[in-house]
């Protein structure tokens, strides 16, 4: 015991400075392991906000175009009454009116984007104005859009 003793009372400033290496090593590795986690999620973020952009904006395109469609799909049934009400002889072009009375149109949301983020966490995304823009769309907005039938009004 005496031997250990000795050796600790002439040997300690090597042992207190081997245990601030250890000890900076320790939380240098913390650090590093913070910092590259911080990295991950950024990057996680950035991934998921573009493709809820491109979600949003194929979405977009989707509606349009389904609006057009029901848009020429109302003056057709239009087209169509007032052939019955007026007596006209067929003419070819009244074919494109009958098919538009069958047409239908719908819209499913892409929505990879936003289930990854509800799968890695809302806090991804910092600023609140958006998350509560993003949620708002995909949770209230779209799903009214989408349960919409064809040929709705406030569609």
């Amino acid at each position: 015991m005496k031997r250990i003793l000795s050796i600790l009372s002439q040997k300690w400033p090597e042992y207190i400075l081997e245990i601030i290496v250890i000890t900076i090593g320790i939380l240098g590795a913390f650090a590093l392991n913070s910092w590259n986690e911080s990295r991950i999620r950024s990057n996680m973020t950035t991934e998921i906000l573009t493709q809820i952009r491109s979600d949003i904006e194929d979405n977009l395109s989707d509606v349009s175009g389904d609006y057009r469609r029901l848009r020429l799909g109302r003056q057709a049934h239009i087209n169509v009454i007032r052939y019955i009400h007026s007596d006209m002889t067929y003419m070819d072009s009244m074919c494109f009116d009958f098919d538009f009375l069958i047409m239908d149109e719908y819209t499913t949301a892409n929505r990879a984007g936003f289930d990854a983020l509800k799968e890695n966490g809302f806090d991804l995304v910092k600023n609140d104005t958006l998350k509560w823009r993003i949620r708002s769309l995909y949770e209230t907005a779209l799903p009214r859009i989408e349960a919409q039938g064809a040929f709705h009004e406030h569609l």
